[in-house]
């Protein structure tokens, strides 16, 4: 009996353990850093006198996705920054959004072109000052695959910009027209 488990049990049992260990597969985990990069946006100081590009705060900005062109005051329509509502104890509400300095913004892996709304103030009891600009951006998209598990990233290239209204922008200067990373700022809007 000892010579059958010797001779037969442990070489069979040996050469299982080896058959599943060598078809195991690793787990497909994405660890990988490239993900479909944003849109890195720095707001400037348009003072004339001011001979270098110093960053200028947006008080309270509210930048909206507007996917009903033709409404855009829609539901569709998605804001990208932070926008919160307070109720206030007489029936009121106060509604307020970040002072920036600059903004990422997602850009679409399905379409060319997006538009979006940028709104200084927003949230001001005093709707004099509150100040929209509409901005729409066109690029085309390039699909790298990354692996199994990770999929696709996407990167823009030949990034253009047509600000549509200047109500508080007065200009932009793109800084780089291929979006591959989000380690640098690709565009700069003038106020």
């Amino acid at each position: 009996m000892k010579r059958l488990f010797s001779n037969y049990l442990i070489p069979i049992s040996v050469f299982f353990t080896l058959l599943f260990s060598v078809n195991c597969q690793r787990d497909d985990i994405c660890d990988a850093i490239e993900v479909t990069p944003r849109l890195i946006i720095n707001f400037i100081d348009e003072d004339p006198n001011n001979t270098d590009t110093l960053v200028k705060e947006v008080e309270s900005l509210a930048v909206k996705l507007i996917v009903d062109k033709d409404n855009p005051d829609s539901e569709e329509n998605r804001f990208f920054t932070e926008i919160d509502t307070i109720e206030n104890g007489d029936g009121t509400m106060t509604i307020s959004s970040p002072s920036v300095t600059a903004l990422s913004l997602p850009l679409s892996t399905l379409e060319d072109e997006l538009t979006f709304t940028f709104t200084r103030n927003f949230g001001n009891e005093d709707a004099s000052l509150v100040e929209t600009d509409t901005i729409v951006f066109n690029y085309t998209r390039i699909n790298n695959f990354i692996n199994r598990a990770c999929g696709f990233q996407t990167i823009f290239d030949e990034l253009s910009v047509d600000l549509r209204t200047n109500v508080w922008m007065s200009r932009f200067q793109i800084l780089n027209t291929t979006i591959r990373d989000e380690e640098d700022r690709h565009l700069l809007l003038f106020h």
